[in-house]
């Protein structure tokens, strides 16, 4: 009888209210059109605000990988043989090529911008010229690579939105495959010489794995953490990495049982300077 009671006077101090009942905002109709009307107005998102955040660069990034993914599945492989012929065809490819219209004195480095952070690396041009050249031309997009989800030989900056696909906790992350799989070719191969640096026994290391049967590198690379990483094949020493914080956060995320980082982790591109 009491809870009867305490209803029925509930009911008749709604009536008494305008607005009781009907969503239950009882301010002036203008008042509540406004914020209908700009639902974030009082509360704004720097997110949607700056474009130059690394927050809005990071996901932008992210979806790109995502849409080249997607567009590489499409075409059920990330290697496709090209059905153009090069444009280069057995034209030799060298630095002076990879580095057309770079401006600059000094060192030449490479500055890797991940969604984690940057990491600058001094590449190895007098040592290894041949895999500097292969590296900062797909980098800038200055030779030419076969992209098998468009169907063409592009000139587009390989490394920009591609995934970190594997991360060894603690000592290397792997980039350079669209898809995410590590088998990723771009239509050539480039022959280097076998390794025989006293890099591979320091950290903090940017290299490119070798084929098994010849000393030839593709599009992917690592970035080490320690000494002596152990890799399924021979490693060939590109470049000397600082940003030292930013690698080990790298090798230190969260990973599914198969060794990708449980949230995206993105190389957004990588830029070459002097």
């Amino acid at each position: 009888m009491i809870r009867i009671q305490w209803l029925l006077a509930l009911i008749v101090a709604c009536a008494a209210v305008p607005g009781c009942g009907k969503g239950g905002d009882a301010r002036p109709a203008g008042e509540r059109d406004t914020e209908r009307k700009n639902p974030i107005a009082k509360k704004p998102l720097k997110l949607f605000s700056d474009k130059q955040s690394q927050e809005w660069k990071n996901s932008e990034a992210k979806l790109e990988a995502e849409k080249r993914a997607m567009a590489y599945k499409d075409k059920n492989s990330v290697y496709v043989t090209p059905n153009k012929p090069d444009p280069l065809r057995s034209k030799p490819f060298g630095l002076k090529d990879a580095l057309a219209g770079l401006t600059g004195k000094g060192p030449l480095k490479a500055v890797i911008e991940t969604s984690v952070g940057n990491i600058t690396c001094e590449l190895l041009e007098k040592e290894q010229p041949l895999a500097v050249a292969h590296f900062v031309g797909l980098a800038r997009g200055t030779r030419p690579w076969w992209d098998p989800a468009q169907g063409l030989w592009s000139d587009q900056p390989f490394y920009k939105a591609n995934p970190v696909y594997q991360v060894r906790p603690g000592e290397a992350f792997f980039a350079g495959c669209p898809m995410g799989l590590g088998f990723a070719e771009v239509g050539f191969r480039t022959i280097v010489g076998v390794p025989g640096s006293d890099l591979l026994d320091k950290p903090y290391i940017l290299s490119m794995p070798l084929a098994k049967r010849t000393p030839s590198i593709g599009p992917q690379f690592l970035i080490t953490a320690k000494p002596d990483v152990v890799s399924e094949t021979a490693i060939l020493p590109i470049g000397r990495c600082g940003n030292e914080d930013v690698i080990t956060k790298l090798v230190s995320l969260e990973l599914t049982p198969t060794g990708r980082p449980v949230e995206n982790v993105v190389v957004r591109n990588i830029t070459i300077t002097r």
